[in-house]
């Protein structure tokens, strides 16, 4: 079975986390998660997610501090993924280019979204963090 590193990122402006659905025709698709993507080879945690998000979303990033890790095994592969919190560059605007749509969401409302069953890890994290 396949394994992959991810990053994903908890980007925060106006006390607002930024999550992004997935598309229908993706493996987990029709889903929301925190963005992020794959490690390529020889790359780090940080510069991914940079990269990541700047492809994906169009947004520049500050990468701060790392969250947590978590390792989730779907039916066609296992994943670790290492969650960074992001703060979001002053006048960025999101233009999503591989998901459906995207929202900032208070955390004490991120229990409405239906997320893929890792970044459900993260939405538990948030609680505990902001409670």
């Amino acid at each position: 079975m396949e394994h992959c590193i991810v990053t994903a990122g908890v980007v925060w402006k106006n006390n607002k986390v930024l999550i992004a659905k997935r598309s229908k025709g993706k493996i987990i698709g029709n889903v929301w998660e925190f963005p992020g993507g794959k490690v390529e080879k020889g790359e780090r945690l940080r510069d991914c997610l940079k990269r990541e998000l700047r492809e994906e979303l169009g947004i520049e990033v500050e990468v701060g501090e790392h969250l947590l890790s978590i390792n989730h095994t779907y039916g066609h592969m296992n994943i670790t993924l290492e969650v960074f919190s992001c703060k979001l560059k002053e006048g960025e605007v999101i233009s999503p280019k591989e998901h459906e749509d995207v929202k900032w969401v208070e955390i004490s409302a991120l229990s409405y979204y239906n997320f893929a069953d890792a970044d459900k890890k993260i939405v538990d994290f948030l609680k505990r963090f902001k409670a």
